[in-house]
């Protein structure tokens, strides 16, 4: 599927959430944050998403899913390739990144990753914000 994250950089097991939780750094905004931990350059890159069951029904958690993974999936040639660490990341998403759309959550996730040291410094990020498909990924208001 063309919206996943490649099977060796997802984050899947409790343990892995947990020490970006307990040892990394956290940077937030309004529509999300942004957890980082530096592992040696010998790992590789793992990135996770978190949508808490407070943020609606299936459906809108899985779309609000779909976009964060997208837009990691856009950003990791460029972290795996400028970096001397292997950072391992999770995205969890708050209650305003509900209702905005695909380019503002983009904006906001390459904002915290400069802001948290995860993109690399003097690369600026995309300008163009990436929509799969040419499908609209943004969320309409009832």
């Amino acid at each position: 599927m063309a919206m996943s994250l490649p099977r060796p950089v997802r984050m899947t097991r409790r343990r892995d959430f947990e020490a970006v939780r307990l040892r990394g750094v956290s940077v937030g905004g309004r529509l999300m944050a942004l957890g980082l931990l530096e592992t040696p350059s010998t790992a590789k890159t793992k990135a996770g998403v978190i949508v808490p069951k407070a943020l609606g029904t299936a459906p809108v958690r899985n779309r609000l899913k779909r976009q964060l993974r997208e837009i990691i999936r856009h950003a990791l040639p460029v972290l795996e390739s400028s970096s001397v660490i292997s950072p391992v990341f999770v995205t969890i998403a708050r209650r305003g990144s509900v209702h905005a759309s695909f380019a503002e959550l983009h904006d906001e996730w390459h904002r915290l990753a400069r802001k948290s040291g995860l993109w690399p410094a003097g690369r600026p990020s995309p300008s163009t914000h990436p929509c799969p498909g040419g499908t609209d990924l943004t969320r309409h208001a009832p």
